[in-house]
């Protein structure tokens, strides 16, 4: 069947856009946001976190100065686009405001939310479901909307379910006498933790609601691949990556944080200097894999079998 849209409330977040194709669903929020909130087979469970309790919030006198008095930014959960490097309040534009929409002829939908007039930005958000199957491509920009140069890049953030685990290709490439791997961990970041394993050729991390608080880590990632495995299946999403431009955190492109409440996968474009009026952009694509077995966490060869085939 072609690809098709409805206005629905959704989740206690407002108008939203559902957008499918027979096989696949999703779910764009355009009270607030954009988040691409919902994710899944057609009537099946949803891959991605929805905060329903409002469980991750940033407010405080930081961003009150910066934003206004009671400014508040809410993860709301799902796929979202960030501004990189991080920083408080920059990254943490409270987006509650209505987002407009529009679907371009080749079947490309559109989300434009107000501009960011703080932080001299203005973000699009553009999805395109393909006509049958799960293939989603998703493209996001940051134009410069200031009156100088501004440097920056895209971060490409999903928010996904509670109980499943990521796997991530670490770099296998034979370097010589120079060093091939690099990590960037985060000062909460505890290496002994049971939900993280970092293997030869792949890392792991497991999302555990038991857990008592967070876990970050990131790297050079030149497949551009990740995956999570939930419910019997496997989310994949992929972006492109060049080793010849600069990338935040330390020359990551990709990298996965967990909590009690979701486990995040995200991709980072690289690092660039825009001028007034010109645009960053960065590309993922995504598919869900139905059927694939979760590995244990220690399974590279398992794993190895799996990324082979994506």
């Amino acid at each position: 069947m072609p690809v098709t849209e409805k206005i629905v409330r959704y989740g206690g977040l407002g108008r939203c856009l559902r957008i499918e194709n027979g096989d696949c669903e999703l779910v764009v929020t355009l009270a607030l946001g954009p988040r691409i909130i919902r994710y899944a087979k057609t009537g099946g469970k949803n891959f991605f976190f929805e905060d329903k309790k409002q469980t991750t919030t940033k407010d405080g006198p930081e961003m009150d100065a910066y934003y206004g008095e009671g400014s508040c930014w809410h993860i709301w959960g799902g796929h979202r686009i960030w501004y990189s490097p991080e920083a408080l309040p920059d990254s943490y534009y409270p987006d509650n405001t209505r987002v407009r929409w529009a679907r371009e002829e080749d079947g490309t939908y559109v989300f434009t939310p107000c501009e960011q007039k703080e932080n001299g930005v203005a973000y699009t958000m553009k999805v395109k479901l393909a006509e049958s199957g799960t293939d989603v491509r998703v493209t996001l920009q940051i134009k410069n909307i200031g009156k100088a140069p501004k440097t920056f890049g895209v971060w490409s953030i999903t928010a996904m379910a509670k109980g499943g685990m990521c796997a991530i290709p670490t770099p296998t490439e034979d370097t010589g006498l120079l060093h091939n791997r690099s990590f960037s961990f985060w000062a909460y970041s505890d290496l002994t933790d049971a939900r993280f394993y970092l293997g030869n050729r792949f890392l792991t991390l497991r999302q555990s609601d038991k857990a008592k608080g967070p876990f970050k880590i990131g790297l050079k990632n030149a497949s551009g691949l990740g995956a999570y495995f939930l419910n019997g299946d496997l989310f994949v999403k992929k972006a492109p990556y060049d080793a010849s431009l600069p990338y935040p955190d330390d020359a990551c492109n990709y990298e996965t944080y967990t909590n009690p409440h979701f486990l995040e996968l995200e991709t980072l474009g690289p690092i660039l200097e825009r001028q007034p009026g010109e645009v960053v952009e960065h590309v993922e694509e995504w598919k869900i894999i139905e059927n694939v077995a979760r590995p244990d966490r220690k399974d590279e060869d398992s794993l190895e079998k799996i990324f082979a085939s994506l």
